[in-house]
């Protein structure tokens, strides 16, 4: 008895410093973003406050697509050996391989990205990217993943701030010695951000006593580590392109204050849920225990699934309070059009929050192809709702589009979780 509960209070405590980790990361991270931002916004620089995001809008789909949901396949290929008592079994090799498929995601991602803005012949969005893309070399060796397997989940989180950081010290140098945004200045100021987090990690790991090794090439191995990204990219890619899109939709369609607007609201909206999502991923063990290979052989219940992600869950509900009373107060600090906007855009904080949860129940079984099937067809029907709407109804368009998404997310990756205990 007492060594369960010496055990119980362990694996709490682990959690506990998890969560301040990434929570403390978010906060120095994302608010540094969000000052710079504010101050953009009460200026009326709504043309840089637009541009700023765009960017960065841009560079973090680059990032997440060359992450490819490596993080969450390497931490659940850790719970996977653990849970079967085969403790980092071809760990280091997996590990080894994700890199490899990374680094050719990015070169490949990088060549269609520069050709299509090359010829969209937007230079300055082709000369961000240029001055970005050492950071996608850089971060396709990160060792988030493995951090994040090897339960300090919370390291990763402090250092994943330095890039939102070093955004910001690009954008005040641009507007203190450029007289505006400078896309070269940011792209290397950002950069240097993402080098000095695999820097760091490299040394974290090091420090700890992690060793990478790998005696041989296990290509059947190397295949499933292929297999899994290029489902896990199919699965991410739909959401953060959809995004983007909405974004330049938005930003084309309407005056450059609405797109301002748009986009201030959504930052604040997104890192609320990359908030909620902290929660998610220090939660994210516990359901794979449930429902991956090396699970009891029950069928878990709906409720023990969800329970599982309690924390997220009332999260979200928070969040979405904390942004709509801020919205209130923006109505009469800022402007009511802002203000409205960021009230209206609160409420797709839970709606996200409640696809997410039944999300990493299926990615958390391995099914990541069904996941990428489901969220293609959540975006298509998402995008053809902003396009008839947001010319018609403007920025309520926009909304309906994201709820659209999430909603679509939520029944149908249910369905399959239904379908999968069924099963059993």
């Amino acid at each position: 008895m007492k060594l369960a509960l010496l055990r119980f209070q362990v694996r709490f405590s682990y959690k506990v410093a998890n969560f301040v980790g990434l929570v403390s990361g978010f906060v120095v991270g994302q608010g540094s973003i969000f000052i710079v931002n504010s101050y953009l916004i009460f200026n009326q620089d709504y043309e840089s406050a637009f541009t700023f995001s765009l960017y960065f809008s841009i560079a973090t789909l680059l990032i997440t697509l060359c992450e490819c949901g490596s993080i969450q396949i390497l931490a659940r290929h850790g719970v996977d050996s653990l849970s079967q008592d085969e403790k980092n079994i071809h760990f280091d090799e997996y590990f080894i391989y994700i890199c490899i498929w990374r680094l050719f995601y990015t070169m490949l991602i990088l060549s269609l990205s520069l050709m299509a803005f090359s010829i969209y012949h937007d230079g300055k969005i082709a000369n961000f990217i240029a001055a970005f893309s050492p950071a996608l070399i850089f971060w396709s060796v990160n060792s988030a993943g493995l951090i994040d397997s090897r339960g300090a989940s919370g390291v990763s989180g402090i250092l994943n701030s330095i890039p939102y950081i070093a955004a910001t010290l690009g954008l005040i140098l641009c507007i203190l010695y450029f007289g505006g945004l400078n896309e070269i200045v940011l792209g290397i100021s950002m950069a240097g951000g993402y080098f000095l987090v695999v820097g760091l990690q490299t040394v974290y790991l090091l420090v700890s006593g992690s060793r990478i090794s790998i005696n041989t090439i296990n290509f059947s191995i190397f295949r499933s580590a292929g297999l899994s990204t290029i489902s896990m990219m199919a699965a991410i890619a739909p959401g953060q392109l959809y995004q983007r899109l909405l974004l330049l939709i938005v930003g084309g369609m309407l005056p450059v204050e609405y797109g301002a607007a748009y986009a201030y609201a959504k930052n604040l909206v997104s890192a609320a849920s990359q908030f909620v999502g902290f929660a998610r991923r220090v939660s994210f063990p516990n359901t794979v225990r449930l429902v991956g290979p090396g699970a009891k052989s029950h069928r878990p219940s709906l409720n023990e699934l969800f329970q599982a992600q309690t924390l997220p869950f009332y999260l979200s509900i928070a969040l979405t309070l904390f942004v709509a009373v801020y919205g209130l107060a923006a109505i009469s600090a800022i402007s009511a059009q802002i203000g409205l906007i960021i009230i209206l855009f609160s409420l797709s904080i839970f709606s996200e929050s409640v696809s997410s949860s039944v999300t990493e129940i299926v990615i958390g079984r391995g099914l990541f192809s069904r996941v990428a099937i489901v969220r293609i067809a959540a975006v298509i029907f998402g995008s053809g709702a902003a396009v008839l709407l947001i010319p018609t109804v403007g920025i309520t368009g926009a909304f309906v589009s994201d709820i659209t998404v999430h909603t679509t997310v939520a029944i149908l990756n249910f369905y399959i979780v239904q379908r999968w205990r069924a099963q059993l």
